[in-house]
């Protein structure tokens, strides 16, 4: 399991999608990332599911990609 907190954060464009890619990888060889930030457009492209939180609680699930 790994924990990223947001690791889009001052990234250009071009890293970023080669996360994203990393990201895929690592999903797709079972293994688990938790990820936390506000760059949802990045999240829902490399998530299962998407857990939005607002004021400490769930507010609502969205299945990503």
């Amino acid at each position: 399991l790994a924990l990223l907190d947001e690791p889009t954060e001052g990234l250009m464009p071009e890293l970023e999608e080669k996360l994203g890619r990393v990201l895929e990888e690592t999903l797709a060889n079972n293994r688990s990332v938790v990820v936390t930030g506000q760059n949802l457009g990045f999240i829902e492209n490399v998530a299962s599911k998407v857990y939005w939180l607002e004021s400490g609680r769930v507010k609502n699930v969205v299945k990503g990609r």
